[in-house]
């Protein structure tokens, strides 16, 4: 199913980037970049394992209260900075359609609520997540790209190229021994783009702006998995960001 979305991802780009040839010579090409704010989805849209059968359920979610030992954070402690660019082609003075890819990161460190090591010390464990999303969009202007207010509107689909580690210590709920570990679970997550913004034109080449995104998709973990480990068996990446936006027009 992966594969699908993939493929049918990178054929509609290259039906963007053929599609735009043909058009006449008011067609032109923005490199846009960005940078803002990276908003996590809350706890209250997150799957919690109720603690019986197999290990399921979101890991941020499991890690802060799935357990009788939580760990002491708070999901919003993954909200963090964002960049990125876009390589944008002109269809008509109404429609824009490309490419992007950005960049988040943010580590949370972490220590156990109710338990500490036996000479009193905290139990410590960071929690690191990165993605690198390449979009695929279609933009439409209600008022024309050629005025000087240019608000837009905007859908198409993400790979969430994702990579999440828990690095410290662990506690083994059988004997209660603490042992040093480091647990890493990577892959490629798909989903929506929906994305709402406004720019204006500084000069005939330069745009800047601020856009609104909604990012969906979810990571797959496998518990079962001894390079992973994690407490569930999946992290919603669904995220809003907010960023300003500075475009090159040629």
């Amino acid at each position: 199913m992966m594969r699908r979305f993939i493929l049918a991802g990178l054929l509609s780009a290259a039906w963007v980037l053929g599609a735009a040839g043909p058009a006449q010579a008011q067609v032109d090409q923005v490199l846009s970049v960005n940078a803002g704010g990276w908003i996590v989805k809350g706890l209250d849209g997150r799957e919690l394992d109720p603690g019986t059968g197999p290990i399921t359920g979101d890991v941020f979610a499991n890690n802060l209260l799935g357990s009788s030992f939580p760990l002491l954070y708070e999901i919003e402690d993954f909200n963090g900075g964002t960049f990125g660019a876009d390589y944008l082609v002109s269809v008509g003075s109404f429609i824009e359609v490309g490419a992007g890819i950005g960049y988040y990161q943010r580590t949370v460190p972490t220590i156990h609520a109710e338990l500490e090591d036996v000479d009193g010390s905290d139990i410590e464990m960071d929690m690191k997540l990165r993605v690198l999303p390449i979009t695929f969009t279609g933009r439409f202007f209600p008022l024309s790209r050629d005025l000087g207010l240019q608000p837009y509107v905007g859908a198409g689909l993400g790979l969430l190229r994702w990579r999440y580690s828990e690095t410290g210590e662990f506690v083994d709920f059988d004997t209660f021994e603490i042992f040093p570990e480091n647990f890493v679970g990577e892959g490629t997550a798909v989903g929506p783009v929906v994305l709402a913004g406004v720019r204006f034109p500084l000069s005939r080449t330069v745009l800047i702006g601020g856009e609104y995104r909604f990012h969906g998709g979810t990571a797959e973990l496998d518990p079962e998995d001894p390079d992973q480990g994690f407490f569930g068996d999946e992290i919603d990446l669904a995220n809003h960001t907010f960023q300003v936006t500075v475009g090159f027009r040629f």
